[in-house]
């Protein structure tokens, strides 16, 4: 098994990206405590994906989005984006972490991710796989690709660094 630990400078921000599964960014808090600095500042990152479709639990079945009133929709994401970022502050509130979070809403999560590496000019990103074995989603492969050269991103898996 192979640990990374970030060595940047201290002025650079670590860009460590979470999604809706609490037990990830749960992994993914350790893991920071473990291995990014404690000078460098953290920034927890989350792609707030459009709502295409309202689940059953809200409507009693699976209802398009584009069926419904836009204030209703609408409603419906912000409180969705609002539920995520109560539990991120959480999160970080339980490990004792000092970290911004950001929350981006967009459809599809690689093209908000390059456009923040470039936006941001982003040095370290760090981001959650799904398997240790196949890990290289659609969209670690589009970040591999298209991201500038000077961003190192690292990849976890249950808290463990994937190389």
């Amino acid at each position: 098994m192979h640990e990374a630990t970030v060595s940047r400078p201290a002025w650079e921000k670590v860009y460590l990206a979470v999604g809706d599964d609490a037990k990830q960014c749960e992994l993914s808090l350790q893991w920071a405590l473990s291995f990014i600095p404690p000078q460098m500042s953290l920034v927890l990152l989350h792609v707030n994906r459009s709502v295409t479709v309202i689940p059953y639990e809200v409507l009693g079945a699976p209802v398009k989005a584009s069926m419904l009133k836009e204030e209703f929709v609408s409603n419906y994401s912000k409180n969705a984006r609002n539920k995520i970022e109560t539990s991120l502050r959480e999160r970080l509130q339980n490990f004792k972490v000092q970290a911004k979070i950001l929350i981006i809403d967009r459809h599809d999560v690689a093209p908000a991710l390059l456009e923040l590496v470039k936006k941001r000019k982003i040095t370290t990103l760090i981001m959650g796989a799904k398997s240790r074995h196949d890990w290289k989603s659609k969209t670690a492969v589009a970040l591999e690709k298209q991201a500038d050269p000077s961003c190192n991103i690292l990849y976890l898996h249950d808290g463990i660094t994937i190389v």
